[in-house]
């Protein structure tokens, strides 16, 4: 590998705001499902538990997004100084039963 191949790869992904070439579909996601197959990786969106659509892409792409993603993740996490708690997280919140309310103590006769 050359230097300036080996520097690329080494690199922290980056996004660019910029324009977006109109008319793109806007798709809002509260969920997803992943797999693989023997060639491409699947994500298949969803909202609210309905499926919206799929996206298939190559291993080197969906890496490269998983890379791209959790960098911007850390960096809003550093910034603003709070950890942004995954879904799975809230579901085991949610599952646990509520703490008992504080004892007041002995009720005064």
């Amino acid at each position: 590998m050359d230097t300036g191949t080996q520097a690329a790869a080494t690199q922290q992904p980056k996004v660019v705001p910029g324009p977006i070439a109109l008319p793109v579909n806007a798709i809002y996601t509260n969920g997803f499902k992943a797999g693989l197959t023997s060639g491409d990786v699947f994500v298949v969106l969803e909202r609210n538990g309905t499926d919206l659509a799929v996206l298939n892409m190559s291993y080197t792409t969906a890496k490269t997004l998983a890379q791209a993603l959790e960098a911007l993740i850390q960096g809003l996490e550093i910034t603003s100084k709070q950890k942004i708690m995954t879904a799975e997280y809230i579901g085991q919140l949610l599952a646990s039963p509520p703490p008992p309310p504080p004892n007041p103590g002995p009720t005064p006769p």
